[in-house]
């Protein structure tokens, strides 16, 4: 069963078709027949949470120590944690655990920034304990029903209907919606205070079901059907790699159900093409030396996937930069050649390409243009950067990936300049909604004056690039490819294991 993060608000309605359990942890507190119910934040507590940086992660418990003798004779305190788990299946065990290594903690995440050494490394923020507080559940009418220390289950009776309904929710953990929904969910929701003001709801369910969920939500079921089977394993061994890894990075579920790590869409996202790719794939895993592999995945990588390495900090053998078309000399690489060139021609047997895609979102992402205010820019860089370079007047690439997808970028103006590090920043910071991707170059469009009045980017690919390019996918399937095949494509000197099902 596993754990999903839905959304987080100060009061809940919920519609239950059937009749339901409500359990706390001192065990059963009510059974409820089938209507609508409010479950409303009453009085809580936040944790104090504390920054850290991620220095990496290891297999081997005397490797981890080693480390944390090293970090510790340089003054740095390192803290060990054990997360992941190791599953059994019906074919084996499954072990997808990983010491993962934290200097800190610190007083705030400036020092952490301030520190040469720990800027390379990702920050985390890990609590000291966990939210607590109460909560209440009312019927229809108003009548107080439950009032009980956080969280609290509705688990469907075994003989009944085994969903509950949503209703007028904003989904999304760490990116909510902005339009209510009705969610129709499958399994079991738990409630809980997640700080001072807000509840929590968890859906709780099988992983194959899950996974139904996922799948639509991540490829459009209009994709060929070996495309659709490989998101399918992909998105399988993506949640058992994630599963328990400190809750969520100690967040009280497995997963959450938006796009900062696998969509999760309701029953009614559910199609019959998407839940035979599940089906049909039941139990398949991509595994690196026995081990699930971190399965990360994107819409469209633009001709070329990134390395790990340098999106997220840290290396995996499996996740490093791929043509996205047959087996090409380096020549056909966006940094063997000119980025420009690259851009406006790219290789015809690309996968990725619209015509060997044929879905819209290759249409869309694989070449795109965008024209950008200089001023709007400049306001931009103030906001995130809190910097006023002046007016802009040159803008220069200092680093690409292997993808071509630019790492570091300069940004000179009248008052000064800026370094943005990091595709998502260098992204985020030029344009809201952020660009597509950090694959693209800069022409300046100035005036007599010479200042520029347009910053004009002609840009490829959508999303970080790393491992699986859904569009490149399709291509794939489209030219015969089995879903094995594409895995195996995206995730070199992987395999495929099927741990359970037939």
């Amino acid at each position: 069963m596993i754990r999903v993060g839905i959304a987080y608000a100060s009061s809940f309605d919920l519609y239950a078709p059937d009749s339901f359990f409500i359990f706390s942890r001192s065990g059963l507190l009510y059974r409820g027949a089938s209507g609508n119910y409010h479950i409303r934040f009453l009085k809580g507590l936040s944790p104090e949470w504390e920054p850290y940086a991620w220095v990496g992660s290891t297999f081997s418990l005397d490797s981890a120590v080693a480390l944390k003798i090293s970090w510790e004779l340089r003054g740095y305190p390192l803290r060990v944690e054990h997360w992941g788990r190791a599953f059994r299946f019906p074919r084996g065990k499954v072990d997808a655990r990983e010491y993962a290594l934290f200097v800190g903690p610190f007083d705030s995440l400036e020092v952490i920034r301030r520190d040469t050494l720990l800027q390379p490394y990702p920050v985390f923020w890990i609590p000291k304990g966990e939210a607590t507080g109460w909560l209440e559940v009312l019927d229809a009418q108003g009548n107080l029903l439950v009032r009980c220390a956080s969280p609290v289950r509705f688990i469907p009776t075994p003989q009944g209907d085994h969903t509950f309904r949503l209703l007028n929710v904003h989904p999304g953990i760490r990116f909510v919606s902005s339009t209510p929904q009705n969610l129709h969910l499958l399994g079991i929701l738990e409630f809980r205070v997640a700080s001072d003001s807000n509840l929590l709801v968890i859906n709780e369910l099988p992983l194959e079901e899950y996974l139904k969920g996922v799948v639509p939500r991540e490829m459009s079921p209009s994709y060929p059907m070996e495309a659709l089977k490989a998101q399918a394993i992909v998105a399988r061994t993506y949640a058992l790699w994630a599963w328990d890894r400190g809750r969520n990075f100690w967040e009280p579920f497995d997963l959450p159900g938006d796009y900062s790590a696998q969509a999760y869409g309701d029953m009614e996202t559910h199609t019959y093409q998407t839940d035979m790719a599940v089906w049909s794939t039941r139990g398949k895993i991509v595994v690196y030396q026995g081990r699930p592999i971190e399965a990360l995945f994107h819409s469209c990588c633009g001709g070329h996937t990134e390395s790990a390495k340098e999106v997220f900090g840290h290396d995996r053998v499996y996740l490093r930069g791929v043509f996205c078309g047959p087996e090409q000399p380096f020549a056909s690489e966006p940094l063997r050649i000119s980025v420009r060139d690259w851009l406006e021609h790219p290789p015809e047997v690309c996968y990725g390409r619209p015509e060997n895609a044929r879905t819209p979102e290759a249409q869309r992402n694989f070449r795109w243009r965008v024209r950008l205010d200089p001023a709007e820019v400049r306001r931009r860089i103030l906001r995130f950067t809190g910097v006023d370079v002046g007016k802009i007047t040159a803008i220069r690439p200092l680093e690409r990936g292997v993808s071509g997808r630019i790492l570091k970028l300069q940004i000179v103006g009248t008052r000064g300049e800026v370094v943005l590090e990091g595709q998502y920043r260098i992204r985020r910071v030029l344009r809201n909604p952020p660009l597509k991707s950090s694959l693209f170059t800069v022409e300046l469009i100035r005036s007599l004056g010479g200042l520029p009045t347009t910053i004009l980017l002609r840009g490829g690919g959508a999303g970080h690039g790393v491992g699986l390019c859904q569009v490149g996918a399709a291509g794939m399937a489209r030219e015969g490819y089995r879903a094995a095949q594409i895995v195996e494509k995206y995730y070199p000197e992987t395999q495929i294991l099927r741990v359970y099902g037939d």
